[in-house]
């Protein structure tokens, strides 16, 4: 009996730490850039890591954006300029 407990509290544990960061994509638009803290807050009220490497001074506050970023560290994975109704260029930070 106990080596089932066991078992099924490490199925447990391993369940919910997949539910764990989940990334979300949203198209938004730029509200504020703080370059010093490398980040951006978009019109849901979501403040935003860069990607390491990448200089804000690119992006401008009005500017749409295609985000894909980490629920929990709100650190941004990826993202598109949008002009235009159309994808312009992809961003990935050093890659």
């Amino acid at each position: 009996m106990r080596k089932f407990m066991i078992a099924t509290g490490a199925a447990a544990l391993m369940a919910a730490s997949s539910f764990g960061a989940m990334a979300f994509e949203t198209r938004a638009v730029i509200t504020s850039v703080d370059q010093a803290a490398g980040t951006v807050t978009i019109d849901n009220g979501a403040t935003l890591q860069l990607p390491t490497g990448f200089d804000a001074a690119e992006l401008n506050v009005g500017e749409q954006i295609m985000v894909d970023y980490d629920s929990d560290t709100n650190m941004i994975n990826t993202f598109d300029v949008v002009t235009d109704g159309n994808v312009m260029e992809e961003n990935r930070g050093d890659e």
